[in-house]
């Protein structure tokens, strides 16, 4: 058996449809941590965490102000995909300003 499910997109094709491989995962246990690519979040839903960078957030959530902002942002997105994990998107980051 396997104890985790990493998918890594580069935005090469490879992952277009992850819905299967989530699915299959969560329906055993096993745990789905996802660093994504791309405009649609969509496709990761129901994975236990996502770890976008600020500029993929961005493109998921629109621009925000501020921390608190973007915690909103994120505790919504959360909802939407259905993330298990405390620590998904709705991890608050160092700072949002660059």
């Amino acid at each position: 058996g396997h104890d985790l499910l990493v998918l890594s997109d580069y935005a090469k094709g490879a992952l277009g449809e992850c819905h299967p491989f989530v699915r299959a995962a969560t329906d055993r246990g096993i745990p789905v941590l996802v660093d994504p690519k791309g405009r649609d979040c969509r496709r990761f839903a129901g994975a236990t965490l996502l770890k976008p960078n600020l500029n993929e957030f961005r493109l998921w959530s629109g621009e925000f102000d501020g921390d608190e902002a973007f915690c909103d942002r994120a505790a919504e997105l959360r909802r939407q995909l259905q993330v298990e994990h405390e620590q998904g998107v709705g991890h608050r980051p160092r700072s949002t300003t660059s």
